[in-house]
């Protein structure tokens, strides 16, 4: 899979050329979206043509309905969570990622409990700075009350699986890190685990992380716009610029389409990054999570998801858009020369100072 942009010959040029000689074919030229030195001007971003970009809406739809399906009632410590956590790694391993399942026991918890956190991660290596990373993350767990839990989150899910396949195929600088993680609606676990053995042990340096929990019935196939958030709040001077400078400099796309917040005050496991001290960019459809409301029900089906979205096309419109921005603004934050982090150990037996629903 390759981004193109492609050249036009103009007539005048076939009739600079004797007719028995074959009309000269100019070879499409790839940006370069791998460049050698990062930068920290976003006139020196180069960026894809969205519209070159592969429309992966269907896959993504016809995905979330096998996974919310097959693996309805993925609950935290049950076989069919466990059967979740394998399927996904068999994804990404597939895919030629690095995949490892880290597991949280009692050790990391801080308890004699014998339950135990997963993590699916897949790394891909990056071309030029492969000890740096871009995290995209999405929980692959159900509430008890959920169902399927097809649009929480079956619908991130789709979405960074759905980048996963993308990048697999397309060069980076930085290295590529896929995170599923379990344990979120029992509040945020094994995303605060992760951050925190990171904090502990080292691991992988994070430059950025992307979030998605509830994609997909969003602009351009639905009314509610695409909200982007970000954090931490410190990086705020860098991230919202960037922001503004791809979907409006670049992309020209509607504000009142793609919504860009200065803050992030929601609840999902990239707000674990968040507080530990990594910038995060959010994705999400709806402003709040109760905006739906199937939200943690019994009615979080596919069926229902696609409905409130208008049908499959505009669910698919909504999807595509989101793995689409996020591509362009990972290609963004691939070539951008973040200062280094070190993340901030944190207290996993709450979601954080502004606790809500997640």
């Amino acid at each position: 899979m390759t981004i193109l942009t492609l050249l036009s010959l103009f007539a005048f040029v076939s009739g600079c050329v004797a007719d028995d000689e074959p009309t000269p074919v100019l070879e499409p030229v790839e940006p370069d979206l791998v460049p050698e030195m990062a930068t920290t001007a976003f006139d020196s971003l180069v960026l894809p043509d969205l519209d070159a970009l592969p429309d992966m809406g269907k896959e993504a739809r016809l995905w979330i309905k096998h996974y919310a399906q097959v693996y309805a009632n993925r609950i935290s410590f049950t076989p069919i969570n466990d059967g979740a956590n394998h399927y996904l790694y068999d994804e990404l391993d597939k895919l030629g990622y690095e995949t490892r399942l880290i597991e949280y026991g009692p050790e990391a918890i801080g308890s004699s409990s014998p339950l135990t956190y997963k993590v699916i991660e897949g790394r891909r290596a990056g071309a030029v700075e492969p000890e740096k990373h871009i995290g995209l993350i999405a929980h692959h767990d159900a509430r008890y009350s959920s169902n399927e839990a097809a649009y929480d989150d079956a619908s991130g899910t789709a979405v960074v699986l759905a980048l996963a396949k993308y990048f697999a195929e397309v060069d980076t600088r930085k290295s590529v890190v896929a995170l599923f993680f379990d344990g979120e609606e029992l509040g945020l676990k094994s995303s605060c685990y992760y951050v925190n053995d990171l904090a502990r042990n080292g691991g992988y340096d994070y430059d950025i992380a992307f979030g998605y929990d509830m994609v997909g019935i969003n602009w351009p196939g639905h009314e509610w716009g695409m909200h982007l958030m970000m954090g931490d709040e410190d990086d705020i001077p860098t991230l919202l610029p960037m922001a503004e400078h791809v979907f409006r400099t670049t992309y020209d796309l509607p504000e009142d389409g793609v919504v860009i917040l200065d803050e992030h005050d929601r609840n999902s496991d990239e707000r674990r990054f968040r507080e530990a001290g990594f910038p995060i960019f959010r994705w999400a459809g709806g402003r709040h999570a109760a905006d739906y409301p199937h939200y943690h029900q019994p009615t979080d089906t596919y069926d229902t998801m696609i409905d409130y979205a208008g049908g499959e096309e505009n669910f698919e419109q909504g999807i595509n858009a989101v793995i689409q921005t996020s591509i362009a603004m990972f290609h963004a934050a691939d070539q951008w020369d973040f200062p280094d982090y070190t993340p901030v150990e944190q207290e996993c037996s709450f979601y954080g100072p502004d606790e809500g629903p997640i």
